[in-house]
Formats: structure tokens, C-alpha cells, sequence
């Protein structure tokens, strides 16, 4: 199996398709705003954002803009915007476009801080 290159958060989102290149960087801008206490780094070949272990991360595939989590499944989904309910852990919330993201902001950030606490009471 070839190894993905390895590459920095930044290089990852300059490399984006053209495509979905605003509405990703656009997306990590949300994130890293959302919770300033994240910690961005590079983990299978795409930005994860740590506090305490994985809280979230950006992908970019062929079906688009995904904001990820890790621990999905603990997660209570309150706002109904999860999607990969077949996956064992995670969840993720598809990003279709730049209007979604400012539409559902508030309960995006609701779920990247219901993701930190998670990691938060894990460690006592």
C-alpha cells in the first residue's frame, strides 16, 4: 500500500479540488473560531482537530465537504445532521455548501463542544 504524502494542514487545503477549495477553508476557519482551544494537526492524510483526542476533522472526498467526528455514535445528534449512520464510531456532517454552513452554524458548533466535553469526562 503507497503511503499518502505527508502533508501540513495548510498544504492539504491548498490542494483541495478548486471545486470545494472556499467552502473548505472556509470550514476549517468555522472550526479553529468555534473552539480556539483545538489543535489541528495531519492524521490519515487529512486535518484532525485535537482537545484532549480527536474532536473533529475536515475531509474533502469525491461526495464533497465533510466535517467529521471521530466519536460520533456517543454524540446526540439533537439537530438531526448527522449522516454515516452505518459506520461502526463515527459521524459526520455533510457541508454542501457555504449557505449551509452559516444556516446551521450554531448547532455545528453545539457539536464540536458536545465532542470536546465527551474527550473532556473521558479523562476523569
Amino acid at each position: 500500500m503507497a503511503k499518502l504524502p505527508k502533508l501540513t494542514p495548510d498544504e492539504y487545503f491548498a490542494n483541495v479540488s478548486p471545486a470545494d477549495a472556499a467552502l473548505a477553508k472556509r470550514l476549517r476557519s468555522f472550526v479553529l473560531k468555534a473552539a480556539p482551544e483545538l489543535v489541528e494537526e495531519m492524521k490519515y492524510g487529512i486535518p484532525f482537530y485535537l482537545f484532549q483526542g480527536w474532536v473533529c476533522y475536515v475531509n474533502v472526498g469525491k461526495s464533497g465537504v465533510t466535517l467529521g467526528f471521530p466519536n460520533g455514535i456517543q454524540m446526540s445528534d439533537v439537530h438531526e445532521l448527522f449522516s454515516g449512520q452505518l459506520l461502526k464510531q463515527m459521524r459526520h456532517i455533510a457541508i454542501p455548501n457555504a449557505a449551509f454552513l452559516a444556516e446551521h452554524s450554531e448547532a455545528i458548533q453545539e457539536y464540536i463542544t458536545e465532542a470536546m466535553v465527551l474527550n473532556d469526562t473521558k479523562k476523569i
